[in-house]
C-alpha cells in the first residue's frame, strides 16, 4: 500500500514498525496509522485494513478489547487466588457460595439520597460502598466495588467478611 499527499510535491507517508519496516501509512491529522494486517478476523483469514498506533502495533477491534478483558479479569482472579492461599485462605471454599458456582451471594442495602443518587452498601464488608444515577447503575457498580475490596482485604490478610447477624428490635 502507497500513499502520498501532495503539498506542492508529493510526499510519502509511511508509518515503519519498530525494526523500521514500513507497515502502513501515518494519519498525523487523526493521531493513528492505517495498514494491511495478515490474520484471522472473525473466523475469517485474509487481508484486513486496520488501524495502528505510532510504533506500528495494531489496535484491538472491540471484539479482541473483549477477550483481552476477560483475560485480565482471569489473571486478576487467580492472582487474588493465589494471594488467599499465601494466606492460608482456601479461594475454594463454599460458605459463601451457592450450590458450589463460584458466584458469591452477599446482602447489600440500597438507598437513594436527597439529589437522586443510589447508594448501595454491602455490609458484611466494612467500607464496601458505591452508588450511581440509576439503580441498575449502582448495583453494577456494587460488584466491581466488592470485588476491589476483597482484593484489598486479601492482600492485607484481613477476614474477607464480617460476620452479619438479623436481630429483632421492638418498634
Amino acid at each position: 500500500m502507497e500513499v502520498s499527499r501532495v503539498h506542492g510535491f508529493y510526499k510519502q507517508l509511511a508509518l515503519k514498525d519498530r525494526r523500521g519496516d514500513t507497515v502502513g501509512i501515518w494519519l498525523s491529522e487523526v493521531g493513528l496509522g492505517l495498514g494491511v494486517w495478515e490474520g484471522v478476523f472473525e473466523g475469517i483469514a485474509g487481508k484486513w485494513l486496520r488501524f495502528c498506533d505510532a510504533h506500528g502495533n495494531w489496535c484491538a477491534q472491540p471484539i479482541e478489547q473483549k477477550r483481552q478483558k476477560v483475560e485480565q479479569e482471569r489473571q486478576r482472579a487467580e492472582r487474588l487466588a493465589e494471594k488467599l492461599r499465601a494466606l492460608g485462605i482456601d479461594p475454594d471454599f463454599n460458605s459463601l457460595f451457592t450450590d458450589g458456582e463460584r458466584i458469591m451471594k452477599l446482602f447489600v442495602t440500597i438507598d437513594r439520597d436527597e439529589d437522586g443518587v443510589w447508594i448501595i452498601e454491602c455490609p458484611m464488608i466494612p467500607g464496601c460502598i458505591s452508588q450511581g444515577h440509576s439503580k441498575q447503575e449502582a448495583l453494577e457498580n456494587i460488584k466491581e466495588a466488592i470485588q476491589l475490596c476483597l482484593e484489598v482485604r486479601a492482600e492485607r490478610g484481613l477476614p474477607l467478611t464480617i460476620e452479619t447477624r438479623q436481630i429483632e428490635v421492638a418498634a
